[in-house]
């Protein structure tokens, strides 16, 4: 599986047919302990030091975090950090 570089995003454009509205869909590699809070808000297993952490990727990601994709591998996240256990999340954002 090719994973992106490390401050690489990968993007591509959609149209929301609903809306009307063109959709920008990108991958960003993160922290796999970060995806509960990140996807669903649920806190309870990150520290606040993690918590702060999330909330700084996810200002990183400039759009709503939807999902992840694929399966958790060994690295390092986009927005920099230490190496560790990573997940590529699906990001949303709206043109």
């Amino acid at each position: 599986m090719n994973h992106l570089e490390f401050g690489a995003i990968e993007s591509h454009n959609a149209i929301d047919r609903t809306a009307g509205e063109t959709v920008t869909i990108s991958i960003v590699a993160g922290y796999s302990h970060y995806a509960s809070y990140l996807i669903n808000g649920d806190s309870s297993a990150l520290s606040d030091n993690d918590k702060k952490d999330a909330d700084e990727f996810s200002k990183y990601c400039s759009g709503e975090i939807v999902s992840t994709q694929g399966e958790e591998y060994f690295g390092r996240p986009d927005n920099g950090g230490l190496q560790g256990d990573i997940v590529d999340y699906i990001v949303h954002e709206n043109s």
